[in-house]
């Protein structure tokens, strides 16, 4: 069995490149002009009046119909919005002057864009760098992807940084170049603007990024005590707050860590001499089940490894495949057992 890596989808968008009487009768005239100002005045009066009872009845706009209208604008502005940067710039205007509930339902919007975003920003990061000048000047960036001083072209220097501004972030797989949601610099930007609840999210959802989908070396991958504790806390968070807005992908964070856990790095898990588990690995195992075994992320370690111990450690056959009963584990029965523990 290989080992298996996760990647968001959620990888990152892009822009596109580059308002009178007589004197017989002085008398009766000047009676009836003062009769005339006089009703000229009362109408003015009373239109005064009624202009004032109009005013006073029109209701005054309130700071939860201000809120709204924020969240109506930008559920607006998404649906023509050709960069992610019009949906952040709008962010920054208003995110801070609005209620947490609002400022959660504003990063949703954001997010349902970021979701056919960032792949036309792929599409249009590929079409530019098919350019082979184009291309060289990117790979000169070497790890610095995400620092444009060595692009020369201005049109593609500005398109980067558009995208920059969107909140996007530039990887490299060491195949391909791709953009993803920089959650990290949303959560900088934004973080006092949420509740606890999105606070969690955008916390963790930014760990992951930088310790579970975009990573290409295993080596640079956090320790698995470091994968079971967040496993554990986002688990518990979940059971907490069983109405949180971002359930699912919280849910699909919690998977995405316990599977890491478990699919890591098999070289750390086998013994390539003996076949069995490696006894450092088993020693590991063990701390883990010490401290979380008594946790719903902690109980799939004890009963996988009640499972290796029932075939004496042995993982791998003589030719170094595994045995029946571990391909069974992980084709099968795994995935029935974490849907049984996180109902």
């Amino acid at each position: 069995m290989k080992n298996k890596l996760m990647k968001v989808t959620l990888v990152i968008s892009a822009a596109a490149l580059l308002s009178t009487g007589s004197l017989g009768s002085s008398t009766p005239a000047f009676a009836s002009n003062t009769s005339l100002q006089s009703q000229s005045s009362e109408a003015r009066t009373d239109s005064l009046v009624l202009t004032t009872q109009e005013t006073n009845n029109k209701p005054t706009p309130t700071k939860s119909s201000k809120h709204k209208n924020v969240i109506v604008n930008m559920k607006k502005l998404a649906s023509k919005a050709k960069s992610a940067y019009e949906l952040i710039a709008y962010m920054d205007k208003h995110i801070h002057k609005v209620k947490p509930e609002q400022a959660t339902e504003m990063l949703l919007i954001l997010e349902k864009y970021y979701e056919n975003h960032v792949e036309q920003v792929i599409g249009q990061l590929n079409e530019i760098i098919a350019n082979p000048k184009l291309h060289a000047q990117l790979k000169k960036l070497g790890s610095k992807l995400n620092k444009f001083d060595k692009i020369k072209d201005k049109s593609f220097k500005k398109w980067l940084l558009l995208q920059q501004k969107g909140k996007l972030k530039l990887k490299y797989d060491g195949t391909l170049y791709f953009y993803h949601v920089d959650y990290e610099a949303i959560q900088n930007a934004y973080r006092s603007a949420f509740n606890k609840d999105t606070a969690f999210y955008l916390q963790y959802t930014a760990l992951s990024n930088k310790e579970l989908y975009y990573i290409f070396d295993d080596n640079k991958k956090p320790p698995y005590e470091t994968l079971m504790k967040r496993a554990h806390v986002i688990d518990q968070h979940i059971q907490k707050t069983p109405k949180s807005r971002h359930l699912k992908e919280l849910k699909d964070l919690h998977h995405g860590y316990l599977w890491q856990f478990f699919n890591r790095n098999w070289d750390d898990v086998t013994d390539k001499k003996t076949g069995k588990l490696h006894p450092k690995m088993k020693k590991t195992y063990a701390n883990l089940i010490e401290k979380y075994g008594e946790t719903r992320s902690g109980s799939l370690l004890v009963k996988y490894v009640e499972l290796i111990a029932q075939h004496k450690d042995a993982i791998l056959d003589s030719d170094g495949k595994f045995l029946p009963y571990m391909n069974k584990f992980w084709d099968e029965d795994y995935s029935k057992l974490y849907k049984e523990t996180f109902k």
